[in-house]
């Protein structure tokens, strides 16, 4: 885990919250991140330190008792952020202003506030009345204190102070609904007059909320979906890292047309029934182009255009620096394809969504070397696809052909090059991922539509791979465009700008949620290949089944196979004995 996925910034209340304790830290960064999360020595002493002099420009507050003074959230705001959410909170009714309402969590904390603030004479001498309850439930009955209530707090320790929190409970429901209160009366009133719901009611409605889910799914046509679930407990941390769910939420209602963004044209269709300068014709020509580039960027290593200090150079995501071992760009057919096809599915997604304006209307931010990049290839191939039947200048179209393919690896390595230093979803790279994220069975109720991070990461990993190509050839470019002398002066500027992991940079994202995700992937147990029917005579690999008897034949000739090979190597004559072994 990177240091950054450890510590959330809470840009509102100005405070910093570790995620995996989910409290403010009491002391500094380095500190904490010593006694807490460095048993094992992962982070080095000077990258923490390094990290925490990143947050130095940032107005935190950072004294504990100032934090205590400013962040008095109302009994109406919503949880903040990774701080751990109690529901078995206890709220002193006889408090009045409701910032410094006594909170506690258990009965002895609540009988000391009553008596020393209050006054309140707890335990009457005596036995009680028939019906009369003791406890926090009697406390409850005499309207002195109210409970469950959500509660968080900043800290743990001395400065431990609970203050109540808005979510969606079973309870509050209860009070919301006519039946429980009067029409008018607000969630979060606090006054004496509150009564338990018995536990019969809240069966009966839980009951009557899942006939009522049950029935909206079956009988609505657009669906509506719950990407991230309201309870704490049942969230995906996957999930909560990558924020897909609060870039999608506002189109929940529309995935199948968010995930269509994405979608790869028929081209063979679009050449045949599309009219030149159609946008399906504009796309397939991208498309191409795109597969062209892709093919010359590989091309271009395998020769040795680039030679080995640059390999070793393209293969570094630390500023500066050359990776140990050259970029690896001998790969099998197959993962070319799989990896090319993560470009096209880009490529797509950008001319539907930025230039045609087609879709829903997810949000982005171009920059003007993005946007003046798409323009110069969106003209060029409608220029091409003008020009697509004039066979009689084939100079003329190779050219064409040529500046288009310039134009479109320009246009790609572009949307690589963007500074975040906002919202993350301002690159439409990262937006891309996300919208790759909606699984293709988003239309069943029953399916999860999200992706989790055992699947998502072979994207990630394909994003990265070809960026690396697109750059390398970039580099190869810029000599050609007499913007570089040499093409390793243009591929450390690129580089060092948005291809290491410090970057701020759709790569430098990408990299930090693959570590992530393979952090994950590595630690939760998945369904392997390997099964067995239920009588375990059938055994099941991939695509491939075995009996047990055929199983029996394969090994067995197998290691007759073997035994045939070392006995030529061995030189054993062809009439020693040798023992038969069968499995």
């Amino acid at each position: 885990m990177e240091l950054e996925d450890l510590f959330y910034c809470d840009p509102s209340w100005r405070i910093i919250i570790c995620k995996q304790c989910g409290v403010v830290p009491q002391t500094n960064i380095t500190r904490h991140i010593r006694r807490h999360h460095n048993a094992t020595r992962a982070f080095k002493v000077a990258a923490i330190k390094l990290f925490e002099r990143s947050l130095d420009h940032l107005p935190l507050i950072r004294d504990a008792d100032e934090i205590c003074k400013n962040v008095r959230p109302l009994p109406i705001a919503h949880p903040i952020r990774f701080l751990d959410v109690f529901h078995d909170g206890i709220c002193c009714l006889l408090c009045q202003d409701d910032r410094d309402r006594y909170v506690c969590r258990g009965r002895t904390a609540i009988e000391d506030h009553l008596k020393k603030v209050h006054n309140q004479p707890l335990r009457q001498p005596g036995r009680r009345r028939r019906g009369e309850a003791g406890g926090v439930k009697g406390l409850t009955q005499a309207g002195l204190v109210r409970t469950p209530v959500a509660c968080q707090t900043l800290f743990h320790g001395p400065r431990c102070r609970y203050f109540i929190v808005k979510t969606r409970k079973v309870h509050e429901e209860i009070e919301e609904s006519p039946s429980g209160s009067d029409a008018g009366s607000d969630a979060t009133n606090m006054s004496p007059a509150f009564t338990q719901p018995r536990l019969e009611d809240i069966i009966n409605l839980q009951l009557a909320q899942r006939e009522n889910e049950n029935s909206a799914i079956s009988n609505q046509n657009s669906f509506n979906i719950n990407l991230l679930s309201s309870d704490p407990r049942h969230q995906s941390q996957w999930l909560r890292v990558t924020e897909w769910p609060r870039f999608l939420e506002p189109h929940k209602q529309e995935l199948p047309q968010v995930a269509a963004l994405v979608s790869l044209p028929n081209l063979a269709k679009s050449y045949e029934l599309g009219s030149p300068g159609s946008s399906e014709i504009l796309l397939s020509i991208l498309l191409d182009s795109l597969s062209r580039v892709i093919t010359r960027s590989r091309g271009s290593l395998q020769d040795g255009t680039l030679n080995a200090f640059d390999q070793h150079r393209l293969n570094s995501f630390i500023a500066g620096r050359s990776s140990r071992k050259p970029l690896i760009y001998n790969l099998r057919e197959d993962t070319y394809k799989k990896y090319s096809r993560v470009l096209q599915h880009l490529m797509c997604y950008i001319f539907r969504l930025a230039w045609l304006k087609r879709g829903p209307k997810l949000h982005y931010q171009l920059t003007e070397g993005q946007a003046v990049a798409m323009m110069d290839a969106v003209h060029t191939a409608s220029e091409m696809s003008g020009a697509s039947g004039d066979g009689h200048n084939p100079d003329h179209a190779e050219e064409t052909r040529k500046g288009l393919d310039d134009k479109c690896l320009i246009l790609m390595v572009s949307l690589l090059d963007h500074k975040l230093y906002g919202d993350v979803y301002d690159s439409i790279v990262i937006s891309f991922l996300a919208v790759t994220g909606i699984r293709q069975d988003v239309t069943s109720s029953n399916a999860q539509n999200l992706s989790e991070a055992a699947e998502f990461t072979p994207k990630l990993s394909a994003l990265i791979q070809m960026g690396q190509l697109l750059v390398a050839e970039r580099a190869l470019l810029a000599v050609e465009l007499d913007e570089a002398d040499v093409p390793a002066h243009a591929l450390e500027e690129m580089q060092d700008r948005f291809m290491t992991k410090d970057a701020r940079s759709p790569i430098s994202w990408s990299l930090k949620l693959r570590a992530y995700g393979k952090a994950v992937k590595d630690n939760t147990t998945s369904l392997g290949y390997i099964m067995w029917s239920d009588d375990n005579e059938i055994l099941s690999y991939k695509k491939m089944r075995f009996s047990m008897t055929g199983l029996r034949d394969l090994v067995s000739a197998e290691v007759e196979a073997a035994q045939n090979q070392l006995a030529d190597l061995l030189l054993v004559p062809p009439d020693t004995e040798r023992k038969h072994i069968v499995p």
